[in-house]
């Protein structure tokens, strides 16, 4: 990672302070170019996946209402404006498309989606191989959720669905590029399972396998805020992030975060009373944001079709606004500052960028920046929290991703 030019100006010690820590979310204001920004998950199972609920989401073939009571109370504590749910169709596949919905008494059914009474819209989706989202109906040929060929893609498709790829992390470029040739939509470019799981974080990240399980302790011990324990693991993910850049030079490729919550990891309470894997705990750490010119399922898929995704870190604050754009030979790159919601117990973060053009740093800092000609322009934003000292020890305040924002493209 570059040094990269601060976005922040100096400290205005006369500035009121943010809330304190807050389990909850207000609803997410921001605009841009005429659009709003709407904050969801892509990547999350409900009890209709076989390994949910403590691998107990269908009791008695029955959906688990108690394990489904947290996930729509989490979506609701947090403001969520959509979630594209992704389950494993080896349960999922088997219940009809209207079982999928998971609407309940109070709900607004959409046809193809469902309205909790707080507002968040929830689309059914799958996750296998492939990772078909915002799905309008079942597929006739069940076998088809298991492959990742072309015919393959064209029935999810032809279903309703954005065909996506989870953990990119260890998937090998040609297939890749061989599912982006035939219709696949995207990937992700960084997905939370792969930052806990030992396996995953030696053979696909060249991390340590259970290193971090020893900063875990300071949160379970209850000596710092127990959501924040997400930064124990907070990093890139390379090769999912080179695999973006790469295959960008060929097609237009939604990068998504996937939170991959099931809430079946460790039923632990932490110090708060809260098990540690809740649905609300680790859906709070990240987003992403869709801008949209709506709020319908139809809003939600154009945007996410068209690469409007921004994936944003909001465990360390909501950024009040992200805009990037090109006008002319112009990139414009909008500076964000905290939201008056954010939790701030310290002194104002430092927040950088670094721009990357074809995948290679090319320049930091906001602004207006002269296009060097065609080329695809990536902007990273990285915060280091120092407002976030009243609730972590003093080695948690280092530079960690904050936002990672669609490419644009230089014709």
């Amino acid at each position: 990672m570059l040094l990269f030019l601060a976005c922040t100006g100096p400290v205005d010690d006369t500035a009121p302070r943010f809330v304190d820590w807050s389990t909850t979310r207000p609803p997410l204001v921001a605009e841009a170019q005429g659009k709003t920004w709407k904050r969801g998950l892509i990547h999350s199972h409900s009890p209709l996946s076989h390994d949910a609920c403590d691998g107990d989401g269908l009791p008695d073939g029955q959906v688990n209402e108690a394990c489904l009571a947290d996930l729509r109370a989490a979506l609701c504590d947090l403001s969520m404006d959509f979630i594209y749910l992704t389950d494993h169709p080896s349960n999922a596949a088997d219940q009809d498309y209207e079982t999928t919905k998971l609407l309940r008494e109070g709900d607004e059914d959409l046809g193809i989606a469902t309205r909790l009474a707080c507002g968040t819209t929830l689309m059914p989706g799958y996750e296998d191989d492939l990772m078909p989202v915002g799905m309008e109906s079942k597929m006739a040929d069940r076998e088809t959720y298991g492959n990742d060929d072309a015919d393959a893609i064209e029935q999810m498709k032809a279903a309703g669905g954005i065909v996506l790829s989870a953990h990119t992390e260890g998937r090998d470029i040609d297939q890749l590029r061989e599912r982006m040739a035939n219709g696949m939509a995207g990937f992700e470019i960084f997905n939370l399972h792969a930052m806990f799981d030992p396996n995953i974080r030696e053979e696909d990240l060249g991390l340590d396998r259970l290193s971090w399980m020893e900063e875990m302790d300071i949160f379970t011990a209850g000596d710092a805020t127990p959501d924040l324990y997400f930064l124990v693991v907070h990093q890139e993910q390379p090769p999912s992030l080179e695999a973006f850049d790469t295959l960008w030079l060929d097609f237009d490729v939604v990068g998504t975060g996937g939170t991959d919550a099931h809430q079946n990891v460790l039923n632990l309470e932490m110090a708060d009373g809260e098990r540690v894997d809740s649905y609300r705990r680790m859906m709070s750490w990240f987003s992403n944001w869709l801008l949209t010119d709506g709020d319908t399922p139809a809003h939600f898929d154009d945007a996410l079709a068209a690469g409007r995704n921004a994936v944003v870190f909001e465990v360390l604050g909501t950024p009040d606004t992200l805009d990037v754009s090109i006008e002319g030979d112009t990139l414009n790159v909008h500076c964000p500052s905290l939201t008056a919601t954010s939790p701030w117990d310290g002194e104002a973060p430092e927040i950088t960028v670094d721009i990357f053009k074809d995948g290679t740093p090319w320049q930091t800092g906001c602004g207006a920046h002269e296009v060097g000609g065609a080329g695809v322009y990536r902007v990273a934003y990285t915060i280091t929290p120092h407002h976030l000292a009243g609730f972590v020890p003093a080695e948690f305040i280092r530079p960690y991703p904050w936002i990672y924002m669609p490419p644009v493209r230089a014709r």
